[in-house]
């Protein structure tokens, strides 16, 4: 008997000793295939350095064998399934390779098991930083610094392995605004509405506003304006077209103009994915949401500064024309001038001021611009022979004086960007009058511009007030620092909302 006990004692240790070694074995393989540079650029990994830290945190020994993540993992690869319902893209998330595993019964190597088990991590740990922390808008330069907190994600992804109701866990994640939970209801129902089996889109031609232009009919149906497409009435049309109309920004008359005709034959396909980027956006803006941010909005040509999650400050713009797009890019609101001087570009001098000043000599003393050497030296206008010069040939600056009418208006708010572009006022007040507003050369022209630099200088507020109640002559420009520089992203949603949280589309004036 105690032969046979001491036999069944060294065959457990040998077990265990096999077993220890071939965890040792597998740690070591695993550790060597996570800092393998080649290895995981082959995976396509969304962030090694967050998987370095999520294995170092776990012994680097395998996360989703254990049992509790063993047992999760189904339910957590069919949520990654379902990612569209949030705006997101399966495939960012390893999709094909996560169904592959799921078919599988078991690795066959123990590369194979490692290899699982970082790509599910990995399409786990994305999945939950695009859904609490959204992605980098698309931006022509991206000057802000907002990194997600890896840590954080690592937390996140071991509540969702031991949330009782994972569903309300992910839907906690996401930003808690009115205006998220309309666009997110509005893209869930136009993605059911693209799923159907029925679903076909028919232009809109015919300018008759009554039940007898069908296509007009059922795209009013597909946009949600209409119940269903049977026994309406022509005032039950009319009073859904201009509900549609209010949604995306025009004038609710009722009528299909060229203006209507064009928005409404913008796919569903195309509204839902305009969706998406607007989803987005708002996830992004919460990795800001203790801290101020503006946001200006291209395709509605307004501007919004949030303080701590909520809005302090809004104002229409004048924005880029199709032309001369206005750049979009992410940024610090450093300084404010006010009285400030424009310096025109070159493009805008040669093209544009050039001709006049030839056709009229008194043209720059009229809008009280000045000529600039290259030494920065005023020189007096008469003196030069305008005649010889042209785009090739112009060595000089032109600026225009500080004044009402100065283009740039009495201030200027600047942030550094590679393409000159800031925000600015305006004496051309009519403007903001219009839905359209596209005018600009890229800068863009702000309706409110006081109370934007009342904002951004409040301990210099009763100065700010002081020079910009009247308009002053002579008045030299006056800078001032934005002590806590404000982070400003100028960014193109054709999908938005407005301050009561309705959904609007814009129109797609650059053809993005």
């Amino acid at each position: 008997m105690i032969y046979k006990r001491s036999i069944i004692v060294v065959w457990l240790l040998f077990v265990s000793g096999v077993i220890q070694g071939y965890c040792q074995s597998l740690q070591l393989k695993l550790r060597e295939l996570l800092y393998s540079t080649a290895t995981l650029k082959e995976w396509r990994l969304a962030d090694t350095a967050l998987l370095q830290m999520f294995y170092n945190g776990q012994n680097e020994g395998l996360y989703w064998q254990r049992p509790a993540p063993a047992a999760a993992k189904t339910e957590i690869q069919q949520l990654i399934e379902r990612s569209a319902e949030y705006g997101l893209i399966q495939a960012d998330y390893h999709y094909d390779a996560l169904t592959v595993q799921a078919r599988q019964q078991q690795p066959k190597t123990a590369v194979d098991s490692i290899k699982a088990d970082i790509v599910f991590s990995d399409a786990v740990l994305h999945f939950l930083s695009d859904l609490r922390y959204g992605h980098v808008p698309s931006v022509d330069y991206n000057g802000l610094k907002s990194i997600p907190d890896k840590q954080e994600l690592i937390r996140l992804l071991q509540q969702l392995v031991d949330a009782t109701n994972r569903n309300a866990f992910l839907d906690g994640l996401e930003p808690d605004t009115k205006q998220y939970r309309a666009m997110k209801n509005l893209l869930c129902y136009f993605m059911a509405t693209i799923s159907a089996q029925t679903f076909s889109e028919d232009s809109i031609v015919s300018k008759k506003v009554d039940v007898s232009n069908k296509p007009l009919l059922f795209k009013l149906f597909l946009l949600g304006a209409l119940d269903t497409t049977q026994r309406v009435t022509n005032a039950e049309l009319v009073a859904a077209l201009k509900q549609v109309q209010r949604q995306m920004d025009l004038l609710p008359d009722g009528k299909l103009n060229s203006f209507t005709l064009k928005a409404l034959n913008v796919s569903i396909k195309e509204r839902a994915e305009a969706l998406k980027t607007a989803l987005n956006t708002l996830r992004w803006m919460h990795r800001f949401q203790n801290d101020s941010l503006a946001i200006v909005n291209i395709p509605s040509a307004s501007l919004f500064v949030y303080g701590e999650k909520n809005l302090v400050y809004e104002t229409r713009l004048v924005v880029g024309k199709k032309q001369t797009p206005t750049p979009t890019l992410t940024s610090y609101i450093q300084e404010v001038i006010l009285y400030p001087y424009w310096t025109v570009p070159f493009s805008i001098a040669t093209k544009e001021l050039l001709p006049k000043i030839k056709q009229d000599r008194g043209f720059l003393v009229a809008n009280n611009f000045q000529v600039l050497n290259s030494q920065g030296e005023v020189l007096d206008p008469g003196t030069i022979d305008w005649q010889r010069l042209s785009a090739t040939n112009f060595p000089y600056t032109i600026r225009q004086s500080t004044g009402c009418d100065n283009s740039l208006g009495l201030i200027k708010f600047n942030f550094y960007n590679p393409f000159s572009v800031y925000l600015h006022d305006t004496p051309a007040k009519g403007l903001f009058a219009l839905k359209k507003r596209y005018f600009s050369h890229g800068c863009m022209r702000v309706e409110d511009p006081v109370a934007l630099a009342e904002l951004l200088l409040h301990e210099e507020k009763a100065t700010v007030k002081k020079l910009t109640a009247q308009c002053l002559k002579d008045q030299k420009p006056t800078t001032f620092k934005v002590k806590n520089p404000l982070p400003v992203a100028v960014l193109y949603n054709t999908a938005w909302y407005d301050t009561n949280g309705n959904v609007l589309f814009y129109d797609n004036v650059y053809g993005k």
